[in-house]
């Protein structure tokens, strides 16, 4: 009898807004949590989730508002964006960033968080072509 087929999962991250970051993250875990495969794609304004010591704010005005926000999710039991990102991690989802967003200076190689491959369009589309749920995310 054959082993069964995980399902893979893609989310390509176009935002490092707090909001948008976090739901991609728990996304991922709640995938990796139902054994499929997870693989996420960090490219243009989605490249600061993945840089060492970023601190991403909620959107527009409501960036003041980051703080409570976060209370407020602490209270529901919600771990926070560092914690879903080593929660990711640790069961094994694939990361990418953008090579292109690397060549033209939005995110320098020593500023990557350990665990991201550096990866162009193709990689990708690849991951895409062969995936059973694709969501953006920005």
């Amino acid at each position: 009898m054959e082993g069964k087929v995980k399902k893979r999962m893609v989310l390509l991250v176009l935002s490092s807004t707090y909001d948008k970051a976090l739901a991609a993250f728990m996304l991922a875990n709640t995938a990796l949590l139902m054994d499929m495969e997870v693989h996420m794609y960090f490219t243009f304004m989605g490249v600061g989730v993945i840089k060492k010591g970023f601190k991403p704010r909620l959107p527009g005005i409501f960036r003041f508002a980051t703080g409570a926000y976060k209370k407020r999710m602490k209270k529901a039991n919600v771990e926070d964006l560092d914690g879903q990102i080593a929660q990711a991690k640790k069961m094994g989802a694939k990361m990418y960033v953008c090579s292109a967003c690397i060549n033209a200076g939005l995110l320098k190689k020593e500023k990557i968080i350990p665990g991201v491959e550096i990866a162009g369009m193709g990689t990708l589309m690849d991951l895409v072509e062969d995936s059973d749920i694709h969501l953006v995310i920005g």
